[in-house]
């Protein structure tokens, strides 16, 4: 008897060999309409070796490093002590006034402004048309420093914030005025987003800039991902129906939206506390190229998700 369990047992190791070899999968069934969805909607380059390998090729552009910070502190209204020294680590800091405030933290490519006193013009509750406001959007990407090339022009829009303004005394409805006109910028490297990236910037109706923030890290990739192995497309298949399987169920018409693509996304350097309003030093972000699926249930009760895949495994993974 236990020579026959061995027979048997070699013949289905044999045909599950042969399984492998032919292209068979060993997994349980996955969910149809989720696969054909992600197979309609998964990005050429994945699992092809030579086009994934070339996601590697970043220029890492540390743009942080020629900021003046000095600079920096004539944003802040005279009433800051412009002759105040340096802290001993300038690569974090906060400056602050009766009217504005300037925080940054250079590993993290982050910096933050806001000017209150500029936020709204009560004597011109318009705003500025988007082309007058690209003007200070300009002057404020170039005297920063920040690498154009990186900038996706395609995807620069604005919005015109609005709210309510009137005095609680004053007999009637408060107006809804232009408060001020905001600017996006986002971030493209070798064509793929560059997530956790992004300028965000406020003009009032003068052009004065009310605030900005800019997150902006230099793209460093993960150092280990040279020798790692690229994940075939059968792989990343699977696993993405998989999770979604595993969140949403299997149904035909789950979602109401639904995209994949490539992107390059950061996986570590992101998390840093504050001491007294100061960010603390951090190590600097490091990024990974990835799929992201993003979609959005059909019911109205369910959130959406978004999900990462790195398109290249490590040892350490």
């Amino acid at each position: 008897m236990k020579t026959g369990r061995m027979v048997t047992t070699t013949a289905f190791v044999v045909f599950l060999a042969f399984l492998l070899a032919a292209g068979g999968s060993l997994q349980a069934a996955t969910c149809e309409p989720y696969l054909a969805l992600v197979q309609e909607n998964l990005p050429n380059q994945v699992g092809n070796e030579e086009a994934v390998k070339a996601l590697l090729n970043v220029k890492t552009d540390d743009w942080t490093r020629r900021i003046n910070v000095q600079a920096l502190f004539t944003l802040i209204p005279s009433k800051y002590d412009q002759g105040a020294s340096l802290p001993d680590d300038i690569s974090v800091g906060r400056i602050l006034s009766e009217e504005a405030g300037l925080k940054w933290n250079f590993n993290r490519g982050e910096i933050r402004f806001v000017n209150r006193s500029l936020l709204f013009d009560p004597e011109n509750p318009t705003a500025i048309s988007e082309k007058d406001g690209f003007r200070p959007l300009v002057g404020l990407v170039l005297s920063l420093g920040i690498p154009i090339d990186e900038i996706n022009l395609d995807d620069l829009n604005s919005r015109v914030l609005r709210g309510a303004y009137g005095k609680q005394e004053q007999a009637g409805p408060e107006q809804v005025v232009d408060i001020e006109r905001t600017y996006f910028l986002s971030r493209r490297v070798n064509g793929l987003k560059v997530l956790n990236s992004s300028v965000i910037m406020g003009a009032n109706s003068k052009g004065a800039i009310t605030q900005f923030r800019v997150r902006w890290p230099a793209l460093r990739l993960d150092a280990r991902l040279a020798n790692g192995r690229v994940v075939s497309r059968e792989q990343m298949l699977e696993r993405i129906v998989q999770d979604m399987e595993s969140e949403q169920g299997c149904e035909e018409k789950a979602f109401s939206s639904f995209g994949i693509f490539l992107a390059y996304t950061p996986v570590r350097g992101l998390d840093g506390d504050e001491k007294d309003g100061v960010p603390a030093v951090t190590d600097p972000v490091v990024f990974v190229p990835s799929v992201v699926v993003y979609y959005l249930p059909a019911s109205q009760d369910e959130g959406g998700n978004i999900l990462e895949y790195g398109l290249i495994e490590t040892d350490q993974d």
